[in-house]
């Protein structure tokens, strides 16, 4: 609960996450404990070390909630690539894509 907390909080700033150095905490942690190898060692050091930045894309609209659980959009294995069928309304930290 105490992150819940101090999330509440962070949340009230539009430059609080990247202050903190917060900006980057759910990737990393998702990254590390579920990447292979070779995903870690091209993704993770380099957002750990603020080389990169990332971007969240969770507004769809055709669904009026922020719950992940409507989300529409999705992703399927076919062959070696994946194929994401969905439209996003808003992606957060696009603008500093690469």
């Amino acid at each position: 609960m105490d992150y819940v907390f101090i999330n509440e909080v962070v949340g009230r700033s539009e430059i609080a996450m990247v202050a903190l150095g917060t900006h980057s905490l759910q990737d990393s942690i998702m990254l590390h404990r579920y990447a292979n190898a070779e995903w870690r060692d091209k993704h993770l050091a380099p957002l750990v070390a603020g080389e990169v930045f990332p971007s969240f894309g969770m507004t769809e609209p055709d669904v009026a909630s922020s719950d992940p659980t409507q989300l529409q959009t999705r992703a399927v294995l076919e062959g070696d690539e994946w194929v994401i069928n969905g439209r996003k309304w808003f992606t957060s930290g696009a603008g500093n894509a690469v």
